[in-house]
C-alpha cells in the first residue's frame, strides 16, 4: 500500500512543479543570458481623445476613420462665422488707426499756421518799435495768443499721433484675439497617428470638452512583460535594446522589430517578478501608405539584449 501512495505523491509534486513553471513570466536561463518574455501585450504609447475647445456646430470633417494623420493636421471645423466677422471689424479699425498714426498732414498744417502767427506777431512788434502805439496792446496780446495757440496745436498733433499708435496696438490685440477664437474652432491632431474614431457628424452641436476624434499613435508602440527578480536585476535591464517578434498572418516565420526598454519597475511584485516596458518601432506593410504591421492589442515575444 505504501508504494501506490508514494507514486501518487510524486505525481502531485510533479504536477505542481509543471503548474508553477507555466506561471513563470519569462523563460529565464542563466543570469546574463538574453531573456525572452512570451505573450507580451502591445499597446499604444499615445492614445488621444481630441476635444472641442469651443461650442458650436461642426461644419466640416476632413478625415476618415483609419486615415493616417500628422501632428497639427486639420481634422475638423467648428462654425467660426462670428469670429471671422469680429476679425474683419478689428482689422478695419486697426487699418484706420494706422493711417491716422502714419499721417502728419495735421501737424504740418499746424506748423505752417504757427509760422504765420509768429510772423504776424513779430511784424506788429516791429511796427510798435518803429512807431510807439502803432499797434494797440490788445492787438499785440491777441497776436501773441494766436502764435502760442498754434504752437500748442503742434504739441496736440504729436499727442494725437501717439494715441493713434496706441490705438493700432489695441486693435492688433483685438485681431489676435479674433485669430485665437478662429484657431480654437479648428480641431487639429495633437499627435501623429491614425484616426481611430470620429464621434459627431457634420451639423451636430458640440460643447467644450466633448470628444470629437480619437487619434492613436501607431508608428511606435509599447510592449509590456514581466521578469523574474531572482534571475535578473532591474538595473541591468534598464535602457537595453530589445527585439520584438510578431507572428503575422500567412507568414511562416516571426517578423522582428527593433525597440528599447523604457520602463523598469523598481517594486518587486508577488511571485518575485518585476514589470518591464519597451517601445518598439512599427513598420508600414509592404506597398501600403497607412497600413501597419503591428497593432495595439496583439501579443508578441520580447527578447532583451543583455550581451
Amino acid at each position: 500500500m505504501r508504494t501506490p501512495l508514494i507514486a501518487i505523491a510524486t505525481t502531485l509534486l510533479l504536477a505542481a512543479a509543471v503548474h508553477l513553471s507555466a506561471q513563470t513570466p519569462a523563460d529565464s536561463p542563466a543570469p546574463n543570458d538574453n531573456p525572452i518574455i512570451q505573450h507580451c501585450l502591445l499597446s499604444a504609447i499615445d492614445d488621444a481623445q481630441v476635444p472641442a475647445k469651443e461650442a458650436g456646430v461642426i461644419t466640416a470633417i476632413n478625415v476618415r476613420e483609419g486615415q493616417l494623420v500628422a501632428k497639427g493636421d486639420l481634422l475638423g471645423q467648428i462654425d467660426d462665422a462670428q469670429a471671422q466677422m469680429e476679425k474683419r471689424k478689428a482689422m478695419a479699425e486697426k487699418n484706420a488707426a494706422q493711417v491716422k498714426a502714419d499721417s502728419d498732414i495735421e501737424k504740418r498744417y499746424d506748423i505752417a499756421s504757427a509760422n504765420v502767427s509768429k510772423y504776424e506777431y513779430l511784424r506788429k512788434k516791429e511796427a510798435n518799435e518803429r512807431v510807439h502805439g502803432a499797434v494797440s496792446e490788445t492787438e499785440m496780446q491777441e497776436a501773441q495768443l494766436k502764435w502760442t495757440a498754434d504752437l500748442l496745436k503742434i504739441e496736440q498733433a504729436d499727442l494725437e499721433a501717439k494715441i493713434a499708435k496706441l490705438t493700432v496696438d489695441d486693435k492688433q490685440a483685438e485681431v489676435d484675439a479674433a485669430d485665437e477664437a478662429i484657431n480654437r474652432r479648428q480641431i487639429r491632431s495633437p499627435l501623429g497617428g491614425i484616426i481611430q474614431e470620429i464621434v459627431p457628424h457634420v451639423g451636430e452641436w458640440v460643447k467644450p470638452g466633448d470628444s470629437v476624434f480619437r487619434v492613436v499613435r501607431i508608428d511606435r508602440l509599447q510592449v509590456e512583460g514581466y521578469l523574474r527578480g531572482d534571475k535578473y536585476n532591474p538595473w541591468e535591464i534598464n535602457n537595453r535594446p530589445v527585439t520584438v517578434y510578431a507572428t503575422l498572418a500567412r507568414e511562416s516565420e516571426p517578423v522582428a522589430f527593433n525597440g528599447k526598454i523604457t520602463v523598469v519597475d523598481q517594486v518587486i511584485q508577488a511571485g518575485n517578478t518585476f514589470r518591464v516596458k519597451a517601445s518598439v518601432e512599427n513598420r508600414l506593410a509592404p506597398g501600403q501608405k497607412d497600413q501597419w504591421l503591428l497593432h495595439p492589442g496583439e501579443t508578441v515575444s520580447l527578447r532583451i539584449e543583455l550581451n
